[in-house]
């Protein structure tokens, strides 16, 4: 929503009713979607209010299925290993590697790198995360990546 609303204010002199449409219109199909052609909102300001409450809602079920199922690998509860998931359960294929992608995505100002962090002592020194700016893991491999990707 935040990346939608800069490109709105670039553009000088744009109809409300533009903006509208070319909101709806880049939606993916959802129960929010429906909501919104069901009962459109009158203007931006009340869209942007409905948009946060169902972002809340979202965030806040999403959390309540992270604490109720931990994500684990394994058969028997004795050999049960925890993994770090990534956001989603799959990944558009992309033409580029993920290094080329987060480096143009970066140029153009739709990803911002983190601030870069300590490294653990005991990472692998050879594998260098161009998006966290450290070494233990490659971008290749990086969920965070992944999820903003």
């Amino acid at each position: 929503m935040a990346q939608f609303t800069k490109v709105i204010f670039a553009i000088p002199d744009l109809h409300p009713a533009v903006t509208m449409h070319a909101l709806l219109v880049g939606l993916k199909p959802s129960p929010f979607l429906e909501t919104l052609y069901a009962d459109p909102p009158p203007n931006m300001d009340s869209l942007r209010a409905r948009v946060a409450k169902y972002m809340s809602i979202e965030e806040s079920i999403e959390a309540r299925k992270k604490k109720s199922h931990p994500h684990t690998i394994g058969e028997s509860s004795r050999f049960q290993k925890r993994v770090k998931p990534g956001r989603y359960d799959r990944y558009t294929p992309l033409n580029a590697t993920r290094e080329a992608v987060l480096q143009e995505a970066c140029s153009l100002e739709l990803i911002c790198l983190p601030h870069s962090r300590r490294t653990h002592p005991s990472a692998d020194p050879t594998l260098r995360c161009n998006y966290h700016q450290n070494i233990g893991h490659n971008t290749k491999e990086c969920t965070k990546v992944q999820d903003l990707i």
